[in-house]
C-alpha cells in the first residue's frame, strides 16, 4: 500500500503568506467574518498587483518587508461591505542594543494581546510572514496561513542560521485594533 502523501498548503507552490499574515491580523482584531476576509484578500491582491511590475514574483517568491507595510496601509483605506477598517500599525521599534532574543520577546509580550497582534518574518529554517497573537514565556502562539500554530522559544534566534527561526525585529509589524 503506498504511503499517504500530505496534502499541498499554501506557501507549497506558492509566496502568498504575506497577504494571508495581513488577513489573519486583521481578521482577529477587528474581528472579521469570513466574507470580509475574502473581499480583503481581493482587495490585497488587487494592491499587490498596482504594487509591483510583475505579480508573479511576489506569488510565488513572496514580498519583502516594504511591500508587506504598503499592502497594510491599502487594506486600511476604505470599507469592507460599508465597514471602515480602522487600525493602528507601527513597526516594533528596538535600539541597537536591545537586538537579542529576550529583548525581542519581552517587546512582544509587552505589546501583543487582546487588542494587538504582530506579523512577523521568520527567516532561517523557513522564509515566512505570520501573525503572533499571543505570548508566553517559552512560545510565539500564531495565526498562520500553513498550519502552524505556535513557535517554540528554544528554536529562535536572532542571528540568521538554517536549523532556527531566525526573528528579525525589523521585519515586525504591529496592528492594534482603534479603541
Amino acid at each position: 500500500m503506498p504511503k499517504r502523501r500530505r496534502a499541498y498548503r499554501q506557501g507549497d507552490f506558492d509566496g502568498l503568506c504575506g497577504v494571508y499574515a495581513i488577513v489573519n491580523a486583521l481578521r482577529c482584531v477587528l474581528h472579521l467574518q469570513d466574507e470580509q476576509c475574502q473581499r480583503l484578500f481581493a482587495k490585497l491582491i488587487k494592491a499587490l498587483e498596482k504594487d509591483c511590475d510583475h505579480l508573479y514574483q511576489p506569488v510565488l517568491h513572496g514580498m519583502y518587508f516594504g511591500q508587506l507595510k504598503r499592502l497594510v496601509g491599502a487594506a486600511g483605506r476604505g470599507h469592507i461591505q460599508g465597514r471602515n477598517l480602522t487600525f493602528h500599525v507601527q513597526s516594533l521599534r528596538l535600539k541597537r542594543n536591545q537586538r537579542s532574543l529576550s529583548c525581542l520577546w519581552d517587546a512582544l509580550n509587552r505589546r501583543v494581546g487582546h487588542t494587538c497582534v504582530a506579523i512577523i518574518g521568520v527567516n532561517g529554517a523557513t522564509d515566512h510572514w505570520c501573525v503572533v497573537y499571543r505570548v508566553t514565556p517559552r512560545t510565539l502562539w500564531l495565526l498562520d496561513s500553513s498550519g502552524q500554530s505556535r513557535i517554540h522559544r528554544s528554536r529562535c534566534t536572532v542571528r540568521l542560521t538554517t536549523t532556527r527561526y531566525c526573528l528579525d525585529s525589523n521585519e515586525i509589524l504591529l496592528i492594534e485594533r482603534h479603541p
